[in-house]
């Protein structure tokens, strides 16, 4: 059950994570806690009565040469729940203390980890994992010190991105560079690349990695390192704990495009649709990446996806108001049935078109029960599929 949840949240915090991306944050050292509630497998009944937070954890953390954490480190408590809700947050001091309070009776996994700090990532003691971490217990009212932590500086890469529009060569200044372990394990160390195109990326351990160049919604290709279309081909890029990997640089290229339009059949004549959602998703795609790129019909139920390397993708047309059923082209279920649009460099693929079927309706009312009397809930309710897992609609319950 624990792995099972485990591996969604990794593919939610993928999501997350490639929203926040388009944001800076500062660097910091983590030291984030993971609270089981019950049992680490388990969790509490929904009637039970929350232990009220008396309890501490605290401790200090250190850079393994000896040294002192600098001002700016960050300890996070997160529940594991279906939910994975977070419950608290405190900054360490300029000597590396921290101290998580007040926190409810229980079991706690304890994480060290940096944000772009350069600090690779580890569990509590010294453990590479979830699963192998010691876990910290704390009763009601208990003081728990002494949970110290020692942390080392990662291998870091450096390098400039740029872009070549008609020949001209110039800075890229909204890209960002993600570095993902040479098997494709989803990789939070990234970076975004500064005004004059240079970028640092750090945190990782020993190994051999792929670094992926990507800007959002351009018309720029993405690419892999050494000028790779896909991670397969990527070449891999030798990373060593306390040293600076040079010169790993792109230079991106104006993409393909990939146009159509959307029509609808709701009372037996195609017509045009506007307002839908049209994504492409490379059939080479890792598990946390996601589309490629998207656009949106006009009123004439025209669309147009730009900035796509070379390779084949698999297109969904996704209508938000729910009146008729999304597909995947050509007229496909989901991703592993849909047909693959093969692109080539600097080329439009067009009449890649969709007409889209009156849907079908699921309604129900939501109630929840506070002392006993069941009342009407504010909520929102999502439709998945049974056999893909592909989100189909969702919205809010009304207000009655």
């Amino acid at each position: 059950m624990l792995a099972g949840a485990l591996k969604q949240m990794k593919v939610v915090m993928g999501n997350i994570y490639r929203r926040i991306r388009e944001r800076s944050f500062a660097a910091a050292l983590t030291l984030t806690a993971l609270l089981v509630v019950g049992t680490l497998a388990g969790a509490a009944p929904a009637n039970a009565v929350a232990d009220p937070a008396t309890a501490s954890i605290s401790g200090i953390v250190t850079i393994d040469t000896g040294g002192v954490l600098s001002p700016g480190a960050d300890v996070q408590v997160y529940a594991v729940t279906a939910s994975h809700a977070w419950v608290t947050s405190v900054q360490n001091d300029a000597t590396g203390h921290y101290s998580l309070t007040p926190l409810p009776a229980g079991e706690y996994k304890l994480n060290s980890s940096g944000w772009q700090s350069g600090i690779i990532s580890e569990w509590y003691q010294d453990s590479p994992d979830f699963a192998a971490a010691t876990v910290v217990s704390v009763a009601n009212a208990q003081a728990r010190q002494g949970v110290d932590a020692q942390v080392t500086v990662g291998g870091k890469i450096t390098g400039t991105v740029t872009k070549n529009v008609d020949g001209v060569i110039t800075p890229v200044q909204s890209a960002y560079v993600t570095v993902y372990s040479a098997d494709g394990e989803a990789s939070f160390s990234w970076a975004s690349v500064k005004a004059d195109g240079t970028y640092s990326v750090g945190s990782r351990p020993s190994g051999d990695y792929v670094v992926y160049f990507q800007t959002f919604y351009s018309s720029l290709a993405n690419e892999y390192s050494r000028n790779a279309a896909d991670f397969t081909s990527a070449q891999r890029i030798a990373m060593r704990v306390g040293q600076t990997t040079l010169g790993i640089d792109a230079v991106l290229e104006t993409g393909s495009t990939i146009t159509g339009t959307v029509t609808s059949n709701i009372d037996g004549t195609a017509k045009p649709l506007a307002g839908v959602r049209v994504s492409a998703t490379a059939t080479s795609a890792l598990e946390y990446q996601g589309e490629a790129s998207s656009g949106q019909t006009d009123a004439a139920g025209h669309y147009s996806m730009i900035g796509l390397a070379a390779g084949s993708y698999k297109i969904r047309f996704y209508n938000t108001d729910s009146a008729v059923v999304s597909k995947w082209h050509t007229d496909a279920n989901d991703f592993a049935t849909a047909t693959a649009v093969a692109v080539t460099a600097h080329a439009t693929v067009p009449n890649i078109d969709a007409n889209l079927q009156a849907a079908s309706s699921i309604s129900g009312t939501v109630t929840q029960t506070f002392g006993g009397v069941a009342k009407v809930a504010r909520s929102y309710v999502d439709v998945y599929s049974a056999t893909s897992g592909d989100y189909i609609t969702g919205g809010p319950t009304a207000v009655d």
